[in-house]
């Protein structure tokens, strides 16, 4: 059931797949958390939201040819950065208590254009991570780790939120 986990490149893909998806689903809660808790809007909650998908329509099929015609890892990392500048900078406007609905808005649809490159060139990366043979229990492996962390990463934000409060929630989103 774990064969592909045993070729340590794809092991270290595999966990980077469970935090950042985990993470994912954190910062999803905790952001429409921060909407509802500034605007009362349950209709903002669901706009911004909705901004988090919208890159990923336009920028998925650009993205894909990117993973597929450039260095899989430099997209990763070059993603990866601008995914860390985004929650920085939302992690800096929540410290320091001068968030305007406009700023999550930029954060929600940034960071998403990022995520949009970052997908494709994980996923695509896999096949050469692992032998053929073992190329189809990588791919379940993958799924299973996007679908249990769909579970864990709302879980983790309801309780951080409930605990330490929405900037630790962020920090914590940020550093892992």
């Amino acid at each position: 059931m774990f064969a592909s986990l045993r070729h340590r490149d794809f092991f270290f893909l595999w966990l980077s797949i469970l935090c950042g998806s985990a993470m994912f689903w954190l910062e999803q809660v905790a952001l429409s958390w921060v909407v509802y808790d500034l605007t009362d809007s349950p209709f903002l909650v669901g706009v911004i939201t909705g901004m988090r998908g919208i890159p990923f329509l336009f920028f998925g099929p650009i993205a894909g040819v990117v993973a597929d015609r450039m260095n899989r890892k430099t997209v990763m990392v070059v993603s990866q950065f601008f995914i860390l500048a985004f929650y920085l900078g939302l992690l800096a406007v929540l410290w320091w208590g001068e968030i305007a609905i406009w700023q999550l808005f930029v954060f929600s649809f940034g960071s998403a254009v990022a995520w949009s490159f970052n997908q494709p060139a994980r996923n695509a990366v896999i096949p050469a991570l692992v032998p053929r043979a073992e190329l189809m229990n990588a791919v379940a492996l993958q799924t299973m780790g996007h679908n249990i962390t769909r579970i864990l990463g709302p879980s983790a934000a309801g309780f951080l939120l409930a605990t330490v409060g929405v900037q630790v929630t962020f920090l914590w989103v940020t550093v892992v």
